[in-house]
Parts: C-alpha cells; structure tokens; sequence
C-alpha cells in the first residue's frame, strides 16, 4: 500500500527537505517572473563570489576519504578508489575547462576537506589531542536545530 505524501515527506531529513523546499520555490518565482523586480535589490550581493563549487568538492573529499575501499569507474574507462577521486577531479577540471584558473575552486574545496577531515579524524587519533575528542564541534544549538540528539 502506498504511504501518504505527508508521512513521505516527514521521512526527509530536514536539511534536505528544506533544501528541496527552497529549491522548488525558487524555480517557481524565477520561472513565473515574481523576482524580476528583485534583481535590483540583490545585484550588489550576488555579484559577491560564492564559494558553492568550493563547498561541494569539500564533501566529494571529506566522503572519499572516509570511504577508501570504495572503487568507482570514470566514463567507463578508468576503475579507481575513492581516495583517487578528488585529485582525478582536480585533473579533469585542469584539462577540459582552462588550466589552473579554472582548477582553483576545487583545490580550495580540497584543502577546506583535508583540513576537516585532519581535524576531524586524524588529529584525535594520531596527534597529541589532550582529548582524545575531534577538534571541531558542532554546536548544540545546530545539532536541536536539524533534530540531532546531544551525545
């Protein structure tokens, strides 16, 4: 039997959910030209660089390196690990749209990963953390905030 749309709906994580939610209302005002008016508004704001291939390429890193055994194909030619795949990014990138320039937002997502995952993983396990404990905390306030439980 087919589940109700609102209990589907629940199911979504809230990041998610709100993140879809945006997304669809977005499209709906761009497409029916309800935020034509509001370019002027938000012209010198969106003319600030926003860093949202930087970010994404963060957590392509933070994920391959947390899954090290994970082996994927690229185009059906190369069969790589996981680990391997932000450096083939970095390459693909380097090569198909213009040389380092254009390779430098995924080199700052890398180096924004690695040092999340440094902080994160390998500092308290490896290092002389006093704590024993990751470096980066994500704040209580955060964690209510997306439903997650205090440990």
């Amino acid at each position: 039997m087919a589940q109700p749309i609102e209990q589907w709906i629940t199911e979504i994580p809230p990041v998610t959910r709100a993140w879809v939610a945006g997304s669809i209302g977005m499209s709906l005002l761009v497409s029916s030209d309800a935020l034509a008016d509001m370019r002027q508004l938000v012209s010198s704001v969106a003319t600030l660089p926003f860093l949202s291939s930087s970010l994404a390429f963060a957590l392509v890193y933070i994920w391959s390196r947390r899954n090290p055994s994970v082996k994927m194909s690229l185009f059906g030619i190369i069969t790589i690990t996981a680990p391997y795949l932000p450096m083939a990014l970095v390459l693909f990138t380097w090569v198909f749209q213009g040389g380092v320039r254009a390779a430098v937002p995924d080199i700052v997502g890398a180096l924004a990963g690695h040092t999340y995952v440094f902080l994160q993983d390998y500092w308290p396990r490896e290092m002389w953390s006093t704590t024993g404990r990751p470096e980066i905390q994500t704040p209580g306030f955060v964690k209510r905030l997306f439903g997650q439980e205090e440990r």
